[in-house]
């Protein structure tokens, strides 16, 4: 939960939403952080998940702040666009987005080595 966040975290400002706890932007590093309000079980309402997404323009984070209903506007706009990982209380663990471009990133790199390894075998000849 987000017991123990790491200060690099920016100010995270407290929005009026079922759904959405707090919200915050680095405009530098463009990641937007958003704290979850938790399951109804939970008795502190401070103890949501806390998710950081990547590449966020400012005019989305300004959007959001404006937005009417916090929770539609991480549903239709944030979830599904973004790179995110989530704080687990000693770091942050990448979403599958994240997991999946690593991969594919470490596939292609092979894949270059192995095609310049092959070029060079062929000179060699």
């Amino acid at each position: 939960m987000a017991t123990n966040l790491p200060k690099s975290i920016p100010p995270m400002t407290r929005v009026d939403s079922s759904n959405v706890h707090s919200i915050g932007y680095d405009p530098f590093k463009k990641m937007l952080y958003i704290q979850f309000l938790p399951p109804k079980d939970i008795a502190d309402k401070d103890d949501g998940d806390v998710y950081r997404y990547y590449n966020v323009d400012e005019s989305t984070f300004e959007a959001f702040q404006r937005a009417p209903s916090k929770g539609t506007f991480v549903w239709q706009y944030v979830r599904d666009r973004y790179d995110y990982a989530k704080w687990m209380g000693r770091g942050w663990k990448k979403g599958m987005a994240l997991q999946q471009s690593s991969k594919r990133k470490k596939y292609w790199k092979q894949k270059t080595r192995d095609r310049l390894k092959r070029e060079a075998n062929r000179r060699r000849r």
